[in-house]
């Protein structure tokens, strides 16, 4: 079963994509913040990371940063509901996969899961 990581501070986009992603036949793990994102992430080592650009804690290119660090073969998809082309080029060059504007269309997630 392939798993994911939600790293995002909004209980509602966490629990509608937990919903939807479990449906769908993953296992999730939900983080509301950066630091518990990367606690949950080092734990449980998931195959894609869904993660929010905005954190209470931290900034989500931070986050981004330290997940790649670890040289994990793990997906990155950052989140965002603030269409921000420099930080769209920043996470690229980073290493995210993709980066997805809220709200999340179902079907635009999950074909881009599928790449």
């Amino acid at each position: 079963m392939k798993s994911v990581l939600i790293i995002d501070d909004d209980r509602l986009i966490r629990k509608t994509l937990n919903s939807h992603l479990t449906k769908r036949g993953f296992e999730v793990q939900l983080a509301e913040s950066g630091e518990a994102g990367l606690r949950r992430f080092a734990e449980a080592c998931p195959d894609l990371v869904l993660l929010d650009i905005r954190l209470p804690d931290t900034d989500g290119l931070e986050v981004l940063r330290r997940i790649t660090e670890q040289g994990t073969r793990t997906a990155v998809l950052m989140m965002t509901a603030f269409d921000d082309m420099q930080s769209t080029i920043t996470a690229t060059k980073i290493g995210a996969f993709e980066y997805l504007v809220k709200p999340l269309s179902f079907i635009d997630l999950d074909l881009t899961m599928d790449k």
